[in-house]
């Protein structure tokens, strides 16, 4: 059933206790975005609330050993929070985190883009990748396997505690209308259990 019954209990918990209204995108942008000050009037911005959520946990057993895997994670980048800027040629993603951006380790600021908004096409719905298949590389998912095709570059630049990452509208098949959804993760290693 996967998480049916939790997306049941998000959608009821939403209609009882109410949502803050669907955020209104602000306008193309001018100027240079690659600074920490441009983005004062972008809108809207998506919060993360759970602040460092490093975690030690027991979890399946090997079924040859029988002794449990233990997981660990460590967060390098703890993500506050993000927006996405456009002009008539890029999309920026801005990345606030809790300390100074890491971008020495496997796994930096990984951003999936589901351009068509089609669950059906590319990986889990998403089309694109930035920075999965290298530090800086616009990859294309060859459907729904997890294999990637680079595609291009991204322009990324580090600002103390701001990751500010600049993506081409070509690249991503995105025309002046700016309708995607996207995933912002830090720090996912693939591979292995």
């Amino acid at each position: 059933l996967n998480d049916t019954y939790y997306m049941f209990l998000t959608d009821f918990v939403r209609k009882y206790k109410g949502v803050r209204p669907t955020p209104i995108a602000s306008a193309p942008v001018s100027g240079d975005m690659m600074t920490d000050d441009a983005w004062a009037g972008v809108e809207p911005t998506f919060y993360n609330y759970f602040g460092d959520y490093e975690r030690d946990a027991i979890g399946y057993r090997n079924y040859e050993t029988n002794e449990h895997y233990v997981y660990k994670t460590e967060v390098v980048n703890s993500i506050k929070e993000s927006k996405v800027a456009r002009d008539g040629e890029s999309f920026y993603f801005y990345v606030k985190c809790e300390k100074a951006v890491d971008d020495t380790k496997i796994g930096f600021m990984n951003i999936y883009i589901n351009a068509d908004r089609n669950y059906a096409t590319g990986w889990e719905g998403y089309d694109y990748a930035v920075n999965v298949s290298g530090k800086g590389k616009v990859s294309e998912f060859n459907g729904k396997d997890y294999t990637l095709s680079d595609i291009g570059d991204a322009e990324i630049k580090i600002l103390g505690d701001t990751a500010i990452i600049k993506v081409s509208k070509a690249l991503i098949g995105e025309t002046d209308a700016a309708d995607f959804e996207f995933k912002i993760t830090d720090n996912i290693v693939c591979g292995g259990d």
